[in-house]
């Protein structure tokens, strides 16, 4: 490739970057000329950044990028720039890896081949590989670049200009907040510290409640991403801020930051498919609104996942292991319900019916029927029949059969 400019931009920006290129390269395609190419170098950390409304902060990835392309050339002259009149003033359109002097930033419309100045919209300046440059005409640019159209090289001129410019913007908060929602990435560190402390003063409300909520609601994800991309320039979600007191603390910073390591540590070979995509979520850096109900939801799955595991370390500290004799008619005592699901299958509906004893020791019963108490969280005395002893992701659990109350 015969030019090449180098940029750092977020690596949030990128996708929306490429297809902006893609887009413009098939602009070039139309006018005959040569497109362009960006190439991706590595990743590596920005200074750490605050959002200062609500105290949250977050170390931004950044990689560099490389512009290449291939300017209109001839006979050792090449293209430098496109000279635009716009009123009293010249815009000057350069060729990416290109740089016109300050000498032709003016509203000079000479022609130097052909030593004549009449009005013109556009005179191109051209460089020899000796260095010498030239400012022509439309008429006289065919002598150096050939045959090719004047009007499609001031075009692709423009197009690779376009295309600097908005390189360059890339990660302008104004540029950003006006990207349509399909090309808005946010940094997974900042949404989950955000998500941990709108959860500390709001709760966790699902995509399926607020659906459901007979007053209207925001999801939790729908929420944090409102904040994380409008609460530098949107007056409504600075006052949202306000009105909730959302500032972050040290232990909604401790707390996502365990939430994350936990969540990219995930196994890929996840049996659970929510389990799986939360681990794939949560080793991505940055991500785009399609994630954000699912990356908020790792809050809660990490407390879940902190809350079972103290729930197995104190059933293991009162001797853990399984209940009764199989086949045992037995009074279960108190126990709490700590899951339940329908699953439908061969013969009819099924429900799993999930519990823990006074001793953290669990329980499983599948159920015929869906029992009026069994709602997660009851506590409720029951006797039972023990079904069978086994174990589930290295658990001991104890199924059970005609469950009744006591």
């Amino acid at each position: 490739m015969e030019t090449h400019e180098v940029y750092t931009l977020r690596v949030g920006s990128l996708p929306w970057l490429q297809n902006r290129v893609d887009k413009l390269n098939r602009r070039s395609v139309r006018l005959g000329c040569e497109p362009v190419h960006l190439i991706v170098g590595e990743e590596f950390d920005l200074p750490e950044m605050t959002n200062d409304s609500t105290g949250v902060t977050w170390t931004p990835r950044a990689v560099r990028v490389t512009l290449e392309g291939e300017a209109p050339k001839l006979n050792g002259w090449s293209l430098v720039a496109v000279k635009r009149l716009a009123d009293t003033e010249a815009l000057l359109l350069e060729v990416p890896g290109k740089r016109c002097p300050v000498e032709f930033r003016n509203t000079s419309l000479h022609c130097d081949h052909c030593n004549t100045e009449r009005r013109r919209k556009d005179t191109f300046i051209v460089r020899h590989e000796s260095g010498k440059l030239q400012q022509v005409g439309r008429s006289s640019l065919a002598d150096f670049l050939g045959h090719q159209s004047p009007d499609a090289i001031a075009r692709y001129a423009e197009v690779l200009h376009k295309l600097r410019v908005a390189i360059c913007n890339a990660d302008d908060e104004q540029e950003i907040m006006g990207r349509s929602r399909e090309w808005l990435r946010v940094d997974a560190g900042y949404f989950v510290a955000t998500a941990a402390v709108v959860m500390r003063r709001r709760g966790w409300v699902s995509r399926t409640a607020a659906r459901e909520a007979f007053e209207p609601k925001m999801a939790t994800g729908d929420v944090v991403w409102w904040l994380c991309t409008a609460a530098r320039m949107d007056n409504e979600a600075r006052e949202y801020i306000r009105e909730h007191n959302i500032r972050v603390e040290d232990r909604d910073r401790t707390e996502a930051e365990a939430a994350l390591a936990w969540g990219a540590g995930l196994s890929a070979s996840e049996e659970n498919g929510y389990r799986y995509n939360l681990g794939v979520v949560a080793r991505q850096g940055t991500f785009d609104f399609r994630a954000c109900g699912l990356l908020a939801s790792l809050i809660p799955a990490y407390r879940r996942y902190l809350d079972e595991e103290a729930r197995r370390e104190r059933a293991r500290a009162a001797g853990g292991g399984h209940i009764g004799d199989v086949g045992e008619r037995l009074n279960i005592g108190k126990v709490k319900v700590a899951f339940v699901r329908e699953f439908d299958g061969r013969y009819g509906t099924k429900h799993l019916v999930r519990m823990a004893d006074e001793s953290d020791r669990v329980l499983v019963w599948w159920a015929s029927s869906e029992p009026e108490w069994a709602t997660v969280g009851a506590e409720v005395s029951v006797k039972a029949t023990i079904a069978k002893h086994d174990d589930f992701r290295g658990e001991s659990q104890t199924t059970v059969k005609r469950v009744s109350l006591v």
